[in-house]
């Protein structure tokens, strides 16, 4: 919807897949070349502009640190307007643990929009680079399964969404993406009186308007 608006959409991968699978066969290299031909084709199906890997191991990335360290310099790089990150949360749900990567990519980056992206203390040797602290994020998007209290209308874009998902070929063995992804958009549109929703939990960074941290904003 964003890219259909004009937006400039950019994706920034952290972990390189490399052990995202129950097959022994594939872990390692071979799985990680898959996740990344996989990313790319549905990134292409979305819209958008820029994709980046920063190819840190599975099960090994940490909130503070090189992770700190890489997200700072791709926020000064990428300057956005709005930042979808990953919940930080724990739990999503009663059923649903979340997972370590996500957890640490999720804080790490709400560290970087409130801190290290905006403030020169944090990695002074970045402005050597000309990667000067970044003061431009307008909102903050936190996306998890349970969801949030933040609607955006995707009736419009729906199929697209299943269609990049079914890009991700060796993540989708038994799972019937069609069906699950329209029951829950289409129950989550039906609490905020919309056909087919996404929801999140929004923070709206301190002297940012409406207008500008509002739903049309890129």
């Amino acid at each position: 919807m964003w890219c259909d608006r004009g937006a400039d959409v950019r994706f920034v991968i952290v972990t390189d897949g490399s052990r995202g699978t129950r097959e022994p066969r594939l872990v390692g290299d071979r799985i990680a070349a898959i996740r990344r031909m996989e990313a790319l084709a549905a990134a292409r199906v979305i819209g958008v502009s820029h994709l980046q890997f920063l190819g840190h191991p599975d099960g090994e990335v940490e909130c503070a640190g090189r992770l700190a360290r890489d997200l700072t310099r791709v926020f000064r790089e990428h300057r956005p307007h709005r930042l979808v990150v990953m919940d930080p949360s724990p739990l999503l749900g009663p059923w649903i643990a979340n997972h370590p990567d996500h957890r640490a990519v999720g804080q790490a980056s709400l560290d970087v929009a409130f801190a290290s992206g905006g403030m020169p203390g944090y990695f002074p040797d970045l402005m050597d680079e000309g990667l000067d602290p970044w003061f431009g994020v307008r909102e903050v998007l936190m996306m998890a399964p349970a969801g949030g209290s933040v609607a955006i209308d995707i009736t419009t874009t729906l199929d697209r969404k299943i269609e990049a998902l079914r890009r991700h070929v060796s993540q989708m063995a038994g799972w019937d993406v069609e069906t699950s992804v329209c029951a829950q958009a289409v129950r989550l549109g039906s609490e905020h009186g919309m056909a087919a929703a996404e929801t999140f939990e929004r923070v709206i960074v301190p002297g940012a308007s409406d207008a500008v941290a509002g739903e049309g904003s890129s």
